[in-house]
């Protein structure tokens, strides 16, 4: 079983454990070891076997018995245990959006509800609003949310993805004779999820290669095997194709399995009206019949007369046009970023010290780190009461004075309120360096609530950034309703940082809103949102997310200096004090 694998069958026991009213605490344990396992760069099965489950942050002795009963025996006699002690079906009312585990306890025992359509039937029919607590609105969000239930992709997130492309690209490159291997299609598009995996390069040996993507542990079934090509099935569910391709016609390839299906209209249709016909083969003159294979992506474009169209923007949406007339902008990249400014350490729900996360931050090339741990509202996350606030400045003040090359910066995630105001007075909102606000509860509430909530804490001088505005967990919870136009419009007139959080099961800002927000002059930060050193990496698919939306260096704060950084903040604060 994989990292997500065994973490899943934790968080189910903590479920359980919420269901049956046990301790919050035992609760919170299982959801820290779930995260922890899940987000751990190391493999779990390798750890278990050498020993050192118990070397894994918040994986104590009793919940490292349920993991290697895990790994042993592909499921665990715990879980089963608890799930014969609650009433059979309250589980799948957990799947729908906004139900929890006393909620679907309520349901059960006050209306008999232990199915998802008897949960629909009964919304339907008006009875969920007899329940205490519980009215018209709730009834409207149980229906959306089995809605959204029902039509949700059986596609893979891209995060789970990246965790098994990563495992066979290293695997497949052990061999002398594989060259050029790139994963295409929406993986290489960063698309959010993904149906299946494409992976191709090229090599002399084709059939060593095939032979050797057929054998990898990963693989949990051969469904068809040539010699320059192979269809597997993942252990984790998912097809996985390799092609090996001639070395002339890789560009070609490329192009073609990595454009969304409307891109590749689109320039179909373009390269027509010029003569030539593009395919997978190379480009063809309609005229006299004469293809050019194309060995780099490059010369497809090149050909065509238009600019390199980046992978991220090949999506039918104005890039085709904007190549022809060369005005498509340089999109952001990797190196351009200079700091973080969304992470969590452990003075929070995070699994590293300050110090262990600002030398993570300073070996991936950073100037700067802002520690961002949660506010006192988030009992759960072990949110920071203002005593824990100021002894965490202490040491981050210790901390800029030992270390070089990197400065960490006082932050703070602050709640937003269901009024809209923040979970930290002023007072102490004005002596941090950067404070982000951020929703965690009360999601199900109407557009115009939900917009007029955030419209408020936005005004409030001493916010800087507003994260993860919708608030989804991509394959898990459907965005909060919300008018994003509106907060754009907003964010731009009061001067407030958008964020797009690059944790892979959120990607909030989704490209096209990073888009609009461009458009309407928004500035924008790209962060990871790390709960853990090697969680910093999550800036990848941030980047990558920031690219989709068309942006460049000039759009994201934090690719400036730590200096030019400073003055940006700090003059929101200045103008607003001056109003």
């Amino acid at each position: 079983m994989n990292n997500e694998q065994v973490a899943e069958v934790l968080n189910d026991i903590a479920e359980i454990l919420e269901i049956k009213g046990e301790s919050k605490y035992r609760i919170r344990a299982y959801q820290q070891a779930a995260r922890s396992i899940e987000f751990m760069p190391e493999d779990i099965e390798e750890v278990y076997h050498e020993g050192h489950l118990d070397d894994i942050p918040y994986i104590g002795k009793s919940i490292a018995e349920k993991v290697a009963d895990v790994l042993e025996h592909g499921r665990a006699s715990y879980l089963e245990e608890l799930e014969e002690s609650i009433p059979p079906g309250i589980d799948s009312l957990l799947q729908v959006p906004g139900i929890g585990p006393k909620t679907a306890v309520r349901l059960y025992q006050e209306l008999g509800i232990d199915t998802i359509e008897a949960l629909r039937i009964a919304a339907e029919e008006h009875r969920i609003r007899q329940l205490k607590g519980m009215g018209e609105k709730s009834e409207e969000n149980i229906l959306k949310g089995i809605k959204w239930l029902q039509g949700k992709s059986p596609r893979l997130p891209l995060g789970a993805a990246a965790i098994l492309v990563e495992r066979i690209l290293e695997q497949l490159r052990r061999d002398p004779f594989v060259r050029n291997l790139v994963v295409v299609g929406s993986y290489r598009r960063v698309e959010t999820t993904v149906g299946d995996i494409d992976i191709m390069g090229t090599s002399d040996r084709p059939e060593t290669v095939i032979d050797l993507f057929t054998s990898l542990p990963d693989v949990d079934r051969i469904m068809a095997k040539g010699t320059t090509k192979a269809t597997v099935l993942a252990k984790n569910g998912v097809q996985t194709d390799l092609r090996i391709v001639p070395h002339e016609s890789l560009g070609s390839l490329m192009q073609h399995f990595t454009g969304s299906k409307e891109h590749n209209v689109q320039l179909r249709e373009f390269s027509l009206s010029k003569g030539l016909s593009v395919s997978e083969y190379g480009i063809t003159n309609t005229r006299t019949g004469w293809r050019i294979p194309c060995a780099v992506e490059e010369q497809v474009y090149s050909i065509l007369g238009l600019q390199y169209i980046p992978p991220e923007i090949r999506q039918g949406s104005g890039e085709i046009e904007a190549a022809a007339a060369v005005k498509l902008p340089e999109l952001v990249t990797q190196p351009d970023i200079r700091g973080d400014l969304h992470t969590h350490s452990k003075w929070s729900d995070g699994r590293n010290s300050l110090e262990e996360m600002a030398l993570a931050a300073r070996d991936r090339g950073y100037r700067y780190l802002a520690v961002t741990d949660h506010s006192p509202g988030l009992g759960i996350a072990h949110g920071l009461t203002l005593e824990r606030l100021r002894r965490q400045w202490r040491e981050i003040d210790e901390l800029n004075n030992r270390l070089k090359g990197i400065t960490l910066l006082k932050g703070s995630e602050v709640d937003i309120r269901a009024d809209g105001s923040l979970d930290l007075p002023d007072d102490i909102l004005q002596e941090l360096d950067i404070a982000l606000g951020a929703i965690h509860s009360g999601m199900n509430e109407s557009g115009s609530r939900m917009t007029e909530r955030v419209l408020r804490a936005m005004h409030n001088p001493y916010l800087n950034i507003l994260v993860h505005p919708t608030g989804r967990l991509i394959g898990r919870r459907s965005p909060y309703d919300i008018d994003l136009e509106t907060v754009i419009r907003a964010a731009v007139d009061l001067g407030i940082i958008l964020e797009i959080d690059g944790t892979p099961d959120r990607m909030d800002l989704d490209g096209r809103h990073a888009r609009r927000a461009k458009e309407l002059g928004a500035k924008i930060a790209v962060n990871s949102d790390a709960h853990q050193a090697s969680g910093l990496d999550n800036m990848h698919f941030g980047v990558g997310t920031a690219r989709r939306g068309w942006l460049e260096k000039k759009d994201i704060v934090n690719t400036v200096s730590l200096e030019e950084l400073r003055r940006f903040l700090f003059g929101r604060r200045q103008r607003n004090q001056a109003a």
